[in-house]
Parts: structure tokens; sequence; C-alpha cells
């Protein structure tokens, strides 16, 4: 401080003394610039203010102002800095260093940390200074910022003010950054387009590689992967040391597997996994995750697992995110302790590159699989209070309850838990479990009606559970085993006591002991052993049937008991067996003996494995003396029985019975549902359908309902019955959403718009089931490889090609069977030629023919497919060694004369015409009636002589055809080829007499609809426009028949249709034809038609607004364009002063030569809007402009001149 004091002195002293004012003007401002410069900046500050009190108005002063500023700055009182900065740009805003201000205003600003106000400073440089040296790198920064924020809307508005005002090489980076926001946006077209400015500007290698790489990431999001790889490789292969190689690769495995071809995707990105030295950690490990989920796909399960590890183990994002995925895949193998400890770790994510609720879900399985209950309940509490309403929360609770019940052994928590879920309001999936657990609870805690109460629950609420066996089996065991009311057995037993005193009949008294061990203290064995001392110590006659009988019951009973081995529970039914049939034997008229009949044959069917068994318990209950309603339930269990032993045909012939003589409805009822799912089991899909309909219809709340239900979805979505599937899932998921799984109605819904070739809703059902299959948080699973085959065909017979050939892929990676890999393969190759990839078409058909030859099938029709493609492909020296090969093991006439024609034709084509001709020779002799592959090798022949330039031969062999042939196929296109020698020599009357005449002739032949757009064509050209409309039309009323036509008729009609004058028709025509074909690179002058034919309808305003939204996505090439419709629009709307504005800005704007030369133009408009207004003499000027300027084509200057005499003679000027 005392140093600054001083030298303030100093400057006092110096400031003062009586010399020239200029002369201390300047020694003050060279002292405080000096103090600044040796970074003393609050001293410098001080000085600086003290100078522009001193001297306000002086040059230099202005100057002080911004050293103010600089010093606030440099201060770091960024608040200050930029208000001073801001407030010099404006009050001197000719100043040279106002743009240098605004920019240290934006840097105050993000020093500040407001991003958003700095951007905006930094655009004030453009707004205000746009010629300055700062102006393109302060919208540079400004983009930077906006990016930053997230903003790229703004970001991607400030980018095309930078790219469109200020086009310098420089900002190449800057345009790639703006195709990369363009193609994050969807905006593919203008993508597309500013990477092929880049690519055409520049041979740095940096540029064109990152270029390359963008535009391949754009060709795979319009399904162009051919395409793609081109790119791609070019960078692979030209690239290697560039930054973007590693991209290159990466990106070459995305197009490779958007392809299908996934183990080539799969080594492109081991090639940057093994690259550890070159490549980024972070390009590094995605590469690695991507490499682990392909892998899996593959079915490469151990590859998978590899490269999640090596991608947690590198120090990127993605770290967790590798775990999450490598203990989904340990959890689908088994290994629940290894997918605990790597779903510890996604819990413990902080990084988000994981979403936090599939992280809470992984961290609650991993602490119940890591057996730590407590934690499993506390994260579960925690997942519940942050997704209170999520429809896993039910699920997860139960996780925890389950823990808490079995492994903390906490039946009070585990009861409040399991609680929880049956009062949720999502807990339907799983309510009958959750009510089960809260009896075990209740009961483990010793509420004991509570217990019985919900174990009878799981019963009557939920009749089709899968658990509700094991319920009932529990309910069981507790009223057999628990003892509630000890002290009424000890009262018992003391008055036996007494008894035994008093000297009572000792078999009496082991009567009475079984009694009290059975009723009160369900001592079972006991019991057993109490009755059978009675029995054999001489028991009253009287008391034995019932000794006998209780006997059995404790021995059946005691079968039940949890903990018995196998063997106990085995002899304990022999025991009661024995008991049973010891009291039918001895006491048949006994009350008893139908119980005890009945029990004995409940045991023995449940026991049964064999058809022998079966008739022999069916032939005890057809002789039990009991009611007709017991003799059909014993009959009914008799069925299950049989069913659960897996003796089919004796369960079939039991439920035949019983469908016939049952009275009971449930036990009919049962049969039939037993029935039906019988038939299904033996493949008889139509009796099952009847069968299991039925039933569906009449038994609304049936245990079998689920069972029987998804039977007859399943058979109905087979034959493609849409709206049965839907009726029976819709029924099945409203009644029975506890023992239904959702995702199995759901494919059944799939798979019946599959079989009804209801293809893009079965594309959509498909993809919603293995979405909803894959993404289920707590349970790994994946769809089947015949599902997603049906989800491939079904993809590709929608259209949706892309995603065919990605599901495609999927499945040559699985499958095992040849056959389905034999028609993956087919229809891969299909789905290749029809985006014009013949070649790799013709590689699919050849795996499909090897494949083939190697399963030990008929190859011979793949082969000659794959042949047929490689001739379509125009392959034909490879087509025609393939056909060659294939005439060595064929003998059929019809195939060898196809099969030579086609070699013949092939070397025709290669234009070997001296091979086909010796070929020709020996072809006719051998089939001397081969017409009509004589008429296509002159026709052949004469398609060669015309690619040679000679059309009079030409015509000669087309004539001949037309003449010797008539009725071949090959007469037809002879005719037109003949058409198309006149139209090449100008002959268009001629050529269109032709054409006419075999439309007329042969309306359905396949050359038809290209013969239509030839004819309509000629007759453009002839400005025949009335009879081309109806022929371009035609093509697109009948559009199946040629779709590769469609949009060049459709084209062609907005053509004709604009010279007709049909507006209203062009502009609809234009819109369908922007909607249809997205993908032509041509597009945007579609686009500026739309607006050029409202201006022709009349519709100015619209022309205007649609025109200049335009200008965001044209381009700078096309901005002279549009501003001259936009001042067309303004001219024929009347307001000619904003026409003329419109039309002067044109010359400026042109950046290179077209076929329309839009300065000329721009200013006879201009000079025609002056006219307009009476202002004469600019007009003239106007059109001086287009005499003067170089570069104008004479036709126009010529125009030009008459334009200025008649403007002369009108004016009466002289010129």
């Amino acid at each position: 401080m005392t140093r600054k004091l001083l030298i303030l002195l100093l400057l006092a002293f110096v400031a003062f003394p009586a010399s020239a004012q200029d002369a201390k003007e300047n020694a003050d401002f060279k002292l405080a610039l000096n103090l600044f410069q040796d970074k003393f900046f609050d001293l410098a500050l001080d000085q600086f203010q003290l100078f522009v009190n001193f001297y306000p108005n002086t040059q230099q002063g202005i100057e002080a102002r911004y050293y103010v500023a600089r010093s606030q700055f440099e201060l770091k009182r960024y608040d200050e800095a930029r208000y001073s900065f801001q407030n010099f740009a404006l009050s001197y805003p000719d100043h040279t260093r106002s743009p240098e201000a605004w920019m240290r205003s934006g840097e105050a600003l993000v020093a500040l940390k407001n991003l958003r106000e700095a951007a905006l400073t930094y655009e004030r440089v453009r707004t205000f200074h746009p010629r300055s040296q700062q102006a393109p790198q302060a919208l540079r920064i400004a983009a930077d910022l906006f990016e930053q924020l997230g903003d790229k809307p703004n970001a991607v508005r400030v980018l095309r003010l930078l790219l469109q005002e200020y086009g310098s090489p420089d900002f190449l980076p800057s345009r790639i950054r703006y195709a990369e926001l363009l193609l994050d946006a969807g905006q593919l077209d203008q993508a597309s387009q500013e990477c092929r400015r880049v690519l055409e500007g520049t041979q740095d290698p940096a540029s064109r590689s990152r270029a390359l790489v963008l535009s391949a990431r754009v060709s795979v999001a319009l399904g162009r992967s051919r395409e793609a790889v081109t790119s791609l490789q070019e960078v692979i292969q030209k690239y290697r040391t560039s930054a973007s190689y590693h991209d290159a690769l990466f990106f070459l495995g995305s197009a490779r597997e958007s392809g299908g071809n996934l183990r080539d995707a799969a080594a492109a990105w081991r090639s940057i996994i093994d690259d550890s030295v070159r490549s980024a950690p972070g390009i590094r490990q995605e590469a690695a995750v991507r490499l682990g989920d392909v892998a899996i796909a593959l079915r490469d399960l151990s590859g998978a697992r590899r490269a999640y590890e090596t991608a947690s183990r590198i120090d990127a994002p993605l770290q967790n995110l590798a775990a999450f995925k490598a203990g989904r895949l340990s959890e689908h193998t088994g290994d629940t302790t290894a997918a605990g400890r790597w779903y510890e770790r996604a819990w413990t994510d902080t990084s988000r590159a994981t979403d936090r609720r599939s992280a809470m879900i992984a961290g609650i399985k991993a602490a119940r699989w890591l057996h730590r209950p407590d934690e499993t309940a506390r994260r579960a509490e925690a997942f519940a209070a942050a997704y209170p309403d999520d429809p896993v929360t039910p699920r997860v609770l139960l996780i925890a309850a389950e823990a808490v019940e079995y492994e903390m052994h906490d039946p009070t928590g585990a009861r409040e838990l399991y609680r929880r879920v049956m009062t949720h309001r999502n807990a339907g999936p799983i309510a009958d479990r959750a009510v089960l657990g809260a009896a075990r609870s209740a009961r483990e805690f010793g509420s004991w009606d509570e217990a019985r109460n919900l174990f009878s629950q799981v019963s009557t609420a939920y009749p089709a559970s899968a658990i509700r066996q094991d319920a009932e089996r529990e309910l069981e065991e507790m009223v057999r085993f628990e003892i509630l009311d000890r002290e009424a057995g000890m009262e018992q037993l003391a008055l036996l006591m007494g008894d035994v005193i008093g000297d009572q009949p000792r078999a009496m008294m082991a009567f009475r002991l079984g009694e009290i061990s059975f009723t009160q203290l369900k001592n079972y064995p006991l019991a057993f052993d109490q009755y059978t001392r009675a029995l054999v110590t001489g028991l009253d006659a009287a008391v034995q049937p019932q000794a006998r009988w209780k006997a059995g019951l404790s021995a059946e009973y005691l079968s039940l008991k949890p903990g018995r081995t196998a063997a106990e529970r085995s002899a304990s039914l022999r025991e009661a067996e024995s008991a049973y049939d010891s009291l039918v034997r001895r006491h048949p008229e006994h009350p008893l003996a139908d119980e005890a009949w009945s029990h004995l044959i409940a045991l023995r069917s449940r026991r049964v494995t064999s058809s022998s068994e079966v008739r022999a318990v069916e032939k005890m209950i057809d002789s039990a003396r009991t009611s007709a309603k017991v003799r059909e339930s014993l009959l009914a269990a008799l069925m299950n029985a049989a069913a659960a032993a897996k003796l089919r045909n004796d369960a079939e012939r039991l439920a035949g019975r019983l469908l016939v003589s049952a009275a009971s409805a449930t036990v009919r009822g049962e049969a039939m549902g037993r029935l039906g799912l019988f038939l299904a089991a033996r493949g008889e899909d139509d009796s099952a359908i009847v069968v299991l309909r039925e039933f569906f219809d009449a038994n609304a709340g049936h245990r079998l309902m689920p069972e029987a239900g998804s039977a007859l979805a399943r058979l109905s979505a087979k034959r493609g019955d849409v709206a049965t599937v839907q009726s029976v899932t819709e029924r099945l998921l409203s009644s029975f959403p506890y023992a239904i799984d959702p995702l199995d109605m759901l494919l059944f819904r799939a798979d019946a718009a599959f079989a009804a070739h209801q293809d893009a809703a079965a594309a959509d059902l498909y993809e919603q089931y293995r979405s909803a299959l894959e993404s289920d948080p707590l349970v790994v699973r994946s769809a089947g490889l015949d599902v997603i085959y049906r989800s491939a065909v079904a993809h590709h017979r929608s259209g949706r090609r892309q995603t065919a050939e990605r599901l495609f892929g999927e499945v040559i990676a699985g499958e095992r069977s040849p056959e389905i890999l034999l028609n993956a393969y087919t229809l891969l190759a299909s789905l290749a030629e029809s985006r014009n990839d013949l070649p790799g078409a013709s590689a699919y058909m050849q795996e499909a023919a090897r494949l083939a030859a190697s399963s030990g099938g008929s190859s011979f029709g793949v082969a000659l497919e794959s042949a047929d493609l490689l001739f379509r492909n125009e392959q034909y020296a490879d087509a025609a060694a393939k056909y060659s090969e294939l005439l060595k093991g064929i003998t059929a006439d019809s195939l060898v004369t196809y099969i030579e024609s086609r070699i013949i034709v092939s070397y025709l084509r290669m234009d070997n015409v001296s091979e086909a001709d010796r070929r020709i020779s020996a072809f006719v002799k051998k089939h001397p009636r081969a017409e009509v592959s004589v008429a296509e090798f002159e026709l052949e022949r004469g398609r060669h002589m015309l690619r040679k330039d000679r059309a009079d031969q030409a015509r000669v062999r087309f004539d001949l055809v037309v003449r010797r042939y008539p009725r071949t196929p090959s007469a037809a296109e002879a005719w037109y080829w003949l058409g198309r020698t006149y139209e090449l020599d100008q002959d268009l009357p001629r050529a269109a007499q032709i054409y006419d005449s075999v439309l007329q002739r042969y309306p359905n032949d396949a050359i038809t609809p290209r013969l239509k757009l030839t004819l309509g064509n000629v007759y453009y050209t002839l400005e025949q426009w009335d009879k081309a409309s109806p022929l371009f039309k035609s093509i697109l009323d009948d559009e199946e028949r040629s779709p590769e036509l469609v949009q060049y008729a459709m084209n062609n009609l907005i053509l004709t249709y604009k010279e007709l004058g049909l507006y209203d028709g062009a502009l609809q025509l234009t819109r369908t034809y922007i909607e249809r074909f997205p993908d032509d690179p041509e597009l945007i002058n579609k686009r500026i038609d739309i607006g050029v034919l409202y201006q022709k309808l009349g519709y100015y305003d619209q022309s205007i607004v649609h025109l200049q939204n335009l200008m965001s996505t044209a381009g700078s090439d096309l901005e002279a364009e549009l501003r001259y419709y936009i001042g067309e629009s303004y001219y024929y709307k009347g307001d000619y002063q904003q026409g003329i504005l419109e039309f002067l800005k044109v010359p400026y704007l042109v950046t290179r030569r077209g076929p329309v030369d839009w300065v000329a133009t721009s200013y006879y408009m201009a000079g025609q809007s002056y006219e307009k207004m009476s202002r004469f003499d600019q007009a003239v000027a106007m059109y001086r402009q287009i005499l003067e300027r170089a570069g104008i084509d004479a036709t126009f200057k010529t125009a030009a001149q008459r334009e200025i005499d008649r403007v002369n003679q009108l004016t009466g000027k002289k010129n």
C-alpha cells in the first residue's frame, strides 16, 4: 500500500508541471500504459481513470476508457469489466477497438459463468461489425458456448450464419461441426450436403478424414450402409495417421452391424481395442462395450464377458456401464455371485453412464446375491421411495420381503413388506406370491387365524396360480401339524391315566391314546402305533372300523409332514393304503368303507406310472360304491395324475370319458380343458382349437384357463387369426394377471399378425416384445432366434430394410438350422438387390448355395439363382462361369436351353461377339426350334451394335427380330430399341410413332412401363405435354408393376403439369415426391419448387414465407436463387420496392455459374419493378448493368439493349 501511495504522489507531481498540454497528455497516457504493460493493473486502473477525468474527449481519452475495462478484467473484476467494455463498444462504434471490446465483454461474461449472455455478446460483434476481422471468430465462439449450454438449435443457427457469410476454408472445422449438429438434429439431407462441401473444398487429410467419417454416419442414418462402408474404408486406407482413423474403424463397425454383418463389425471394434497405444481411452472403451453387445448377438458369451471386463478396466466414462452389462451377462449365465459383484459397481455409479433406476435395481440384486439381506431391504426401500408408482416397485419389495423372511428370519419385517406388495396398485402379476409370503410370515409369527385366512385366499382368489398347490399344502400342514389346544390334550391324557389305574382293557386304552394323539396332540406316528396296537390286542369289533380309518389317516398325514424323505413318505403311504384296504375288505358295509375306498383310490392314483396301473385304478373307481359326484372327482384326479406321469393316451381317454359322462360342470370343464391341451400337444391343431375355444367360452374362472387360453392363442396365432388372439389375450391379461406373462401374450399377437401377413403391425409388435423382454431390469432374458427370424421377415416384407438386415445378421450369427440360414441369406440377397447392391446380393446368394451344398440339400436352385443374380448384376463374366458349372450336372432339355442361352447373352453383353457367334452356331444346331432364344440373340446383337455407335446396323438387327420373330418375348423390346435408334438420330416423331404402336400392340409386356416413360419423355421434348402427362400418370397409377420407375415418372409428371399450367396438381405431386423420396440428393430443388408453385397460384405471402424458411437449410449456393424467387413474389404481389431490394441482393450472392444466369435475370426484374413504379431512369440503370457486366451471355445483353431503347422511346429520351 505504501508503494502504491508513493507512486501516486509521484504521478501527481508529474501531472501538474506547467508543460505543453499535448506533451503532458502523452506523458500521462504513456505512464498509465507502462503500468498496465508492467502488470501493475491496480495502479494502471487508477491512472487510466484519472486520465479519463482529465481528458474525456481526446483520442487518448477514448483509448483510456478501453484500458480501464482491460485493467478491470486483469484484476478479475469481471462484472465491472463487462459493462466497461460494452459501454465502450456502444459509445464508440467506429473505433478500431470496438469489435475487440465486444469480444472482451464476452470473455468477462464467460469468466462470470454467464455463458448464454456471453454467446449473445459474441454475436453482437457480427451485428455491429460484420466486416471486422473478429466477426467470424466471434460467431465460432458463440456457437461453442451455445453447445456448452446444450442449446443446439442456436448453435446451428450461429454456425449457419458463420458459414453463409464467411465461407472461408479456414472455417472447415466449423462446417464439419455444423454438419455434425445437423446429423444430431436428424436433418440428414443438409448434413450430407455440408459433408460434400467439405470434401469438394479441401484436400487436407484431417478435414477430409473427419468429413468422410461424418458422411458415413449420415449414410448409415439414411440406410445406405454400403456408401458408409466405402467412405470409412477410404479413411482407413488413406488416413491411418489421422485423428479420425479410429473413429472410422468405430463407425465401420456400426455400419457393418447396421447391415447385418456382425462378425465384421466385431473385427472393426477389436482393431480399436488392440491398438491400445494409439487409440484414445474413450473410443477404446466404447468399442469394447459395443464388441460385448455384438458378441452376445453372436452367442459368444465368453467373448462378451472379456469385452465388458476390458471396458471396465479402462478409465473412461463407460466403466460402470460396462460393469452393469457384465453383471447382466453373468446373471444370464446363472453366475449370480459374479453378477452381484459387477452390479455392486453399477450401484456406486456416480457418472450416470447407467440410468439411476437400473443402477438401483442392480444394487438390490447385488445385495441379495451377496447375502446381505439388511442391505437388500434398505436399497429396496430407497427404490420404492424414489419410484413409488413404478411397475417394478412391487417386485423389488417382494425381493426384499423374501430376503428378510429367508435370510434375516424376521417374520414381522417380512409380513410388513409382503403387505405393502399386496396393497400396491401394480401388484397384479405377483399378488399371489405376496399373499403366500404374508401367510408364511403370519404363521411364523404365531398369528394362526391370519395365516389360515391368507393361505385360503391364495386358493380362492388365485385359482390358476402356479403356487396354489403350495398354499394348499402349507395350509394342510398347518391344520394337520400345528397343536392349537395342548391343554385339552393334556386333560384327555390325565383322564386316560385314571382309566389305566382303574384297570380298563388295554386295547381300548391304546385306541383312546391314539385318539388323543390324532386329534389333540397331532402326533401321527404315535397315533398310528396306538391304533395298530389296539387292533392287534383285541379291540372291540364295533370300534375296529374307526381304528383302521384313523390309522390310515395317521399314516397318510404323516406322509405330508415336512422334512420327511421320499422313502419315509412312500413307506407311510403304503401303510395308509394297507389300513384303508383292510377297512374295505373287513368291513365292507360300514359307512367308513366308502370313504376309505375313495382315499385308497386317490393314493393309488397319485403314484401311477404305467397304463396298466391307470386301468387298475380306473377299475377300482368303477367298482366303488360311491356317489356319481365322487366317482367323477376320482376319475378327474386320475386323469390329472396320468397327465402328470406323462401317460398322455390314458389321460386323454379319461378326459374323453368324463366329457361325455360327467354331470358336474366343473369336472366337465376340467376334462374339456385337458383334452384341448392333449390335442394341441399331439399336433391336432384343428380339433384342439375347437375344444379349447369351447372350454374358453364356458369356463370363465377355471384354474386351467391360463394354460388352455395360452394354447388357444398360440394355435390361433399360427393360423393368423388376429381377432381371436386379441380377444383371448386381453381376457387372460384382465382375469389372470398373476398367472400370465404379458410378454407371451404380446408374442402371440405378433405371431398372429405375422401369419396374417399384417407385416407392419407384426414388425412393430415384435419390436415391442423384444424391447420389453430385454429391458426388464429384474430378469435377464433375450428373444429366441426363431422370434428374431420372424421379426426380420416381417421387417423385410414391410419395407423396413435396414432393420431387416440387422436382424438377419443376428440370425445368421447364432442360428444353426440350415433351412432358416438358407432363407435368411436368400432374403438378405433380395434386400441387397432392392437397394441396387447387386454385388452384395450375389455374395449372399453364393453363401446360400454353399450352405445348401454343405447341408446335403439340393443346392442347384440356389446356385441357379446365384448365377441369375450375377447376370442381373451385369457381372457377365462371373455369370457365364457360374452357368457353365451348372451345365455339368443337368440333363433336362429346358434347363440346358435356358442356361446355354444365358451364357451366350453374357458373351454378347461383354461384347465378345466372336465367342458368342461360335456358341450361337452350336446352339442353333442343338436346339433348332428354340426361336425364343434365337430372337433374344439377335436383339442382343443389335444392342451390341448400338453400344458401338453403329445405329444403322443395329436398326437392321432390331427390324429382323420384329419381322421374323413377332411372337417371341423379344419382339416388344426389339420395337423399343428400334424406336431408340430413331430417337438417337433426333427423328423424334418417327420414334414416337414406333413407341405408340408398341404400346398398342403389347399393352401387357414387361417393357410397357419403360416404353411409357420413354414415350412421355419424347412427347415432353416435342412440347406435346398433353400427350406426355397421361403416360407418366399411368406409371404412377400402377406403381407395383414398375416401382423402380416411379420416382422418374413422378418427377417428369411434375414438370409436365407445370408446363400445362396445372399448378395445383404440380404442387400436390411435389409434396408427395418430397415425402416419398426423402433421400433424393436434389430434394432441395423440389422444396424450392413448392415456393415457386405458391407464387404461380397467387399465394404470394405463403411463397415468401416458405422460401425464407428454406434459407436456413439450402446453403449459400442456393441463396441467390431463393432471393430471386422471393423478389418475384414481391413483384407479382405489387410490392415493387421490396422486390427490388431482393433482386439487388442476388448479384452479390451468386457463388458459381449455373444453367440460369441469376445476375442478368435479377437486374432485368429490378428494371421491370422500377418501370412499374415509373422510375424509368433507375430502370435503365438496371438494364445497363446487364450490358456492362462481364460474363453475361450476349443474348441477355441484346435483350437489355432492346429494353433500354423501349424505355427511352417511352420517355422521349435519346440513347
